[in-house]
């Protein structure tokens, strides 16, 4: 196109074009770049160890998934205590207490009068506040 022929109408509607365009490439470059989406295939699941008087370490590992992927900003830990001789958790929608940490290993400290109860974890992957699929439960007795 000569410039003698371009109008400003024209001028006006490349320019909204490219706004949009840009605004859409933004979006993009923050949703699979800074943001990646999670899939189904990223989940990781606990291991508890013993970490000193009434704290439990909990060393997550991942058994699916790239445990480098931008995708993974943190781990949400849900834990349920369940009182010696109590039902045991069978469901992740049980659990009514969290812990969110962006490290590979934690540890959750509790009161002396839990010493002696089991306590169900279970580990989600989280990624700007989208959860991703539920690890295994995992059982443990508090020191």
């Amino acid at each position: 196109m000569d410039e003698a022929e371009r109008t400003h109408v024209i001028t006006v509607s490349c320019q909204a074009a490219f706004k949009a365009l840009v605004t859409k490439m933004r979006f993009f470059r923050n949703r699979y770049f800074k943001i990646p989406p999670l899939t189904g295939e990223d989940w990781a699941a606990a291991e508890p160890f013993l970490a000193g008087r009434r704290e439990l370490g909990v060393r997550i590992v991942f058994v699916s998934g790239d445990p480098n992927d931008r995708a993974n900003e943190g781990f949400r830990l849900w834990y349920k205590l369940v009182e010696p001789g109590g039902p045991p958790v069978t469901d992740p929608a049980q659990f009514d207490e969290s812990l969110f940490t962006r490290r590979k290993k934690d540890v959750i400290t509790f009161a002396c009068a839990d010493s002696g109860k089991t306590v169900y974890i279970a580990v989600q992957i989280e990624n700007g506040g989208k959860k991703g699929p539920w690890g295994p439960l995992v059982s443990a007795l508090v020191p």
